[in-house]
């Protein structure tokens, strides 16, 4: 272990050598001696590594989270496409709760990680975890733009996707009172404003979290070009529709 947390690969060769460890050796917590060199960083030992020839390159530890996930949460851009250029990984492997490396890309504010996963053509930008939650919902919680927008313009994201409780990336974005965030998605035609949140809509959850700016952005969007079947559905009292009014309009605050 010394010699992989100080990326001494020499070290590391001597002992494959002599068969003193093994690259699918489970050193602590279900983690290979794989794992930790594609955590640390350390590309000559990944090198040295995969080409052993027999390592297994997807090998989860106890919380399923594999040798790439952690590269990515660490950030090691370098590993990552060492990996991602070895035919075996999988890069939409999910872990315990779900959460594929994009996600964890997302989480960790890792733009150029995102490029690369998102720019590959097999990675599923709408992978949701046990929560429902998508990567596109944790970029516009936080309101990383840059993030949201690299979502956006790979063209596959599901705008509109709820989690387990019904919350749409646009209310996440709105809660979180990220009125940039909230202009990126509303600018998109297949952006439902109304899509409900638990119960509720983004307006009236920018309104309960305080955000009033957000609330202005959400007024401001009309798009009188949508076709009737994409236009906001009435508002409805009692089961009743209540013509010429938005959902947002029948809440008071």
């Amino acid at each position: 272990m010394w010699a992989l947390e100080h990326g001494n690969s020499r070290m590391v060769e001597l002992f494959l050598e002599q068969g003193g460890i093994e690259p699918d050796m489970v050193v602590s917590g279900g983690r290979t001696v794989f794992s930790f060199a594609a955590e640390w960083g350390d590309e000559d030992t990944v090198k040295l590594l995969l080409g052993h020839g027999d390592v297994d390159t997807n090998s989860p530890d106890c919380h399923g989270q594999t040798p790439l996930s952690f590269a990515i949460m660490r950030g090691h851009e370098g590993v990552m496409r060492l990996l991602l250029e070895h035919g075996d990984v999988d890069p939409n492997s999910p872990d315990c709760h779900g959460r594929t490396p994009l996600s964890f890309a997302v989480v960790r504010g890792h733009e150029g990680v995102m490029r690369l996963l998102l720019g590959r053509g097999d990675v599923d930008p709408n992978s949701s975890d046990s929560s429902g939650r998508t990567p596109l919902s944790f970029a516009v919680e936080e309101g990383v733009q840059s993030a949201t927008v690299l979502l956006l313009e790979c063209g596959d994201a599901n705008l509109d996707s709820p989690d387990r409780n019904g919350r749409t990336p646009l209310s996440f974005a709105a809660c979180g009172g990220h009125g940039g965030v909230v202009r990126l998605l509303l600018g998109r035609r297949d952006v439902d404003p109304n899509s409900p949140d638990n119960g509720r809509i983004a307006r009236l959850s920018a309104s309960r979290c305080g955000h009033h700016p957000v609330l202005s952005v959400l007024s401001e969007y009309r798009d009188p070009t949508r076709e009737p079947s994409q236009m906001r559905r009435p508002a409805t009292v009692r089961g009743r529709a209540t013509p010429g009014r938005d959902v947002a309009d029948h809440y008071r605050y």
